[in-house]
């Protein structure tokens, strides 16, 4: 699977990097996506789906 940052995401879908990032950090609690730092970005955060999501 492929990590992408959620700023890739934002620009991708024209919706705002706020509301990526809250509806990605309930989708995570969902245990449907796996968030974490980006290595070299540490402003950044990269999303992969995991077996579920």
């Amino acid at each position: 699977m492929q990590e992408v940052t959620l700023i890739a995401l934002s620009a991708h879908t024209r919706i705002a990097p706020l509301h990526n990032s809250n509806y990605f950090e309930n989708v995570t609690k969902k245990g449907l996506i796996k968030r974490q730092e980006h290595e070299t970005d540490t402003r950044a955060k990269n999303v992969e789906l995991n077996e579920i999501g």
